[in-house]
């Protein structure tokens, strides 16, 4: 059994009585439970605990081999995201911060500024995308393929999570971080800071912050366009789909020799 996301513990989600007894139910059946991060693991094991033995790590993975060349772009600077937006996921932080950041480049720099959402994006939210002109652009539809190939051509890639009023709530870990992971582009977060996005992230991917740091987000867009350049950590070896392939095949053997 894999949970990709919590079920009962979901935050976000309207969660009904029936769900509680069929996620027990569904626990009490598997031999094995994966899930995507380690939060997620030690959250249902302070419910369950008579299930602990079962919990595995199984996380979001990529493909060997999909790890990118580092493209360096001349004379542009552009922010990709891409995934839905919606309540609770608003970027409203980050359209404030790059609203000033603009503000600060003169006329010329300003028009080799980009900002690209790519998905769904809810009425409400785009209503405070107005008024950036040419400077940021919605795609509401494009092909995986090509949505990884804006990302390893981008200069700073945005990730948008879930602002839960509780922020021990935010178990979130998003595929499309080892998306930006593999695409060897620096990750400007906005999470909760006890999020697993959180930590991820500022392991040398980029840098998390909170819904409210206006300052910090403003800084490190800065930052990032006067550089074009970023350190960034060794892609992580954990979410390679080999590795997730091996330890398929060792929890298999344990679960036929018992």
């Amino acid at each position: 059994m894999h949970l990709s996301d919590p079920w009962t513990i979901n935050k976000v989600n309207t969660v009904r009585k029936k769900d509680h007894l069929w996620e027990k139910r569904c626990l009490e059946l598997a031999d094995i439970v994966t899930f995507t991060n380690q939060e997620i693991i030690t959250a249902y094991s302070k419910i369950y605990p008579q299930f602990t033995d079962k919990f595995k790590l199984f996380t979001n993975a990529y493909k060997n081999g999909e790890e990118a060349i580092k493209y360096r772009i001349a004379d542009s600077f552009t922010i990709v995201h891409t995934g839905n937006l919606y309540k609770p996921k608003d970027p409203k932080i980050f359209l404030t911060a790059y609203k000033a950041f603009l503000e600060s480049l003169d006329k010329t720099a300003r028009k080799h500024v980009n900002c690209i959402f790519v998905g769904h994006v809810d009425e409400e939210i785009k209503k405070n995308t107005l008024g950036f002109g040419e400077n940021l652009e919605l795609r509401s539809q494009i092909s995986f393929e090509e949505a990884l190939e804006l990302q390893k051509n981008a200069d700073l890639l945005l990730n948008v999570g879930v602002n839960l009023p509780n922020r021990t709530d935010d178990l979130f870990f998003q595929s499309k971080l080892v998306d930006y992971m593999t695409a060897r582009r620096p990750i400007l977060a906005i999470t909760g800071i006890d999020s697993p996005t959180y930590k991820f992230v500022n392991s040398g991917y980029g840098k998390a912050f909170s819904f409210s740091d206006f300052d910090g987000i403003l800084k490190f867009l800065k930052a990032i366009y006067n550089k074009k350049d970023f350190e960034l950590a060794p892609v992580d070896p954990t979410y390679s789909v080999a590795n997730n392939v091996e330890n398929l095949i060792s929890w298999f053997n344990v679960l036929k020799n018992e």
